[in-house]
């Protein structure tokens, strides 16, 4: 069966969830809404779904179609479902390729690993200032590369690719060697995405890597044997437990100080490349990904409402009267400009609530500490203002760590609460 896909504030908002792991091997999101499950009959059924934004014409008077619905396919998977089946119906929805590409290509930017603030390249440190998330092999390895491209489709709609090329392994920078590959492919209009990973030995080459698929290949032919060679099968991406929503839990695109442009150094053709920040809830395009779509198996989003939270959870006196003089944040300060995603599936390494928000959060759980977070920071990664993720001006509007949680101090009482559990009064809205 095909069915229908689901369909700034104030200064003190407080955003740490723009995290990127895309596809880490252990750990590293918005998600909610979706479908009922689907029948187990192969009819065709349309209820609306993504259409993707507007239409007509766009700002340089260029004319486009409108993008169709985009409705799943129930049908069963074939045995034989591969990257090539995948990748085509990402290119059948999106009309643009992945390239074929090189990690350590002239557009890629490399990541810096530093500890204190110097920069180390010649060894892998047990603890840098801004570890990617991606899970601790790769959490201060020196030489990740990062490149994007944005292309506007026959729709008028701006397709980000991003490829995050990551070490486990110390090699030197000119090595060409990258054993984690992330592609994440996204509609900017509307979150259709989609995920593609690359897991190898060390001593993988992250150079000429094919196409997962190009128009005009046939399955099974000489480039497609060569592109499944490469890429991890879809259904092992979708049933291995380490499936992107359990980190990518609060929206598709995720960006910490590890992927920040302050922590790019510029490629050979002198380009840093900014993480994409558009808010919204992802459609997941392919087969093999459909089940993601589903209510029962999206991230609750936890958007703290105030009003209810403080019904039942009153502050005290002291602190209602230091919010209402703006002495504290308010205590929906965390979710004001996003929501926080809750992954019920996710280990303590990965997600949200888990993880990434959990470093602010006065409870942390045992196996806490062996997260990145809780594992890889070095003492000026721990310290303030490195600490400070969120607001972007917390550098600038606070003197010390002590000042910046005693400013949040509700914010982050009522997020650990909501983390804890998303169904408790005012955790949504």
């Amino acid at each position: 069966m095909r069915r229908a896909a689901p369909s700034l504030t104030r200064s003190w908002c407080f955003a740490p969830l723009s995290i990127i792991a895309l596809g880490g091997a252990a750990t590293l999101g918005a998600c909610s809404g979706g479908d009922d499950p689907a029948p187990s009959s192969s009819t065709s059924t349309s209820t609306g779904g993504t259409n993707g934004g507007p239409t007509g014409a766009s700002d340089s008077g260029t004319s486009y179609p409108p993008l169709p619905p985009y409705t799943v396919d129930d049908s069963p998977l074939p045995s034989d479902y591969s990257i090539f089946d995948h990748a085509k119906e990402c290119h059948d929805r999106f009309k643009v390729e992945v390239p074929t590409f090189d990690c350590d290509g002239p557009d890629s930017s490399r990541i810096k690993i530093e500890v204190n603030g110097a920069e180390v390249t010649d060894a892998v440190p047990s603890k840098c200032d801004k570890p990617s998330l991606a899970g601790t092999t790769f959490a201060c390895v020196p030489g990740a590369r990062i490149t994007k491209t944005e292309t506007t489709n026959v729709y008028g709609h701006a397709i980000a690719t991003v490829i995050a090329c990551r070490r486990s392994a110390f090699s030197s920078l000119d090595s060409g060697k990258f054993d984690n590959i992330a592609v994440l492919q996204s509609d900017l209009t509307n979150g259709e995405s989609c995920w593609y990973q690359i897991r190898k030995s060390a001593s993988f080459s992250g150079r000429s890597i094919p196409a997962p698929y190009k128009v005009g290949r046939e399955k099974g032919d000489a480039e497609d044997q060569k592109a499944a060679s490469v890429y991890t099968s879809p259904v092992t991406l979708t049933t291995d437990h380490t499936e992107c929503v359990r980190c990518h839990d609060s929206q598709v695109w995720l960006s910490t100080p590890w992927i920040g442009v302050a922590n790019q150094l510029p490629s050979a053709t002198g380009k840093v490349h900014e993480i994409p920040r558009p808010q919204g809830q992802p459609t997941f395009i392919g087969r093999a990904y459909r089940t993601w779509n589903l209510s029962e198996h999206r991230p609750a989003q936890i958007k703290i409402d105030a009003a209810a939270f403080d019904v039942a959870s009153p502050p005290t006196a002291s602190q209602a009267a230091a919010i209402h003089s703006g002495k504290i944040a308010p205590t929906d300060a965390c979710t004001q400009c996003h929501s926080i995603g809750h992954y019920a599936a996710a280990s303590g390494g990965q997600g949200s609530c888990n993880h990434f928000a959990r470093y602010w959060m006065s409870e942390k759980p045992s196996s806490f500490g062996s997260t990145v977070l809780g594992s890889k920071l070095s003492t000026s990664g721990n310290a303030f203002p490195h600490n400070a993720w969120m607001p972007p001006t917390a550098a600038a509007t606070f003197t010390s760590d002590t000042d910046y949680r005693a400013f949040y101090v509700r914010a982050f009482a009522a997020l650990q609460t909501c983390c804890d559990d998303p169904s408790q009064l005012g955790c949504s809205q």
